[in-house]
């Protein structure tokens, strides 16, 4: 599956990763922004791997193709994840 596919793969992790830092450093704004943000982050990066994992080649580009059609559902699945987390 990732056969010729690393420096791709290895490049969305570092998308990721790096837009969540950068959006996390911002003072106080910067919390909620990374609430909101790295749940459909998090679910494009999955989407990506999925579509990579079937053979269908993604692209960059689509690794964000979801984001603003599954925004609200993606933020809501991420918070609800993060209050279990601190519940339990």
């Amino acid at each position: 599956c990732l056969k010729n596919n690393w420096g791709t793969a290895i490049l969305v992790c570092l998308i990721i990763c790096g837009i969540s830092t950068l959006v996390g450093i911002i003072p106080v704004v910067g919390t909620i922004a990374s609430i909101v943000t790295v749940g459909p982050l998090i679910s494009d990066e999955f989407i990506y791997f999925i579509k990579l994992n079937r053979k269908e080649q993604p692209t960059i580009g689509s690794m964000f193709a979801n984001f603003d059609k599954y925004l609200i559902n993606n933020f809501l699945t991420y918070l609800l994840q993060m209050i279990f987390i601190i519940l339990f």
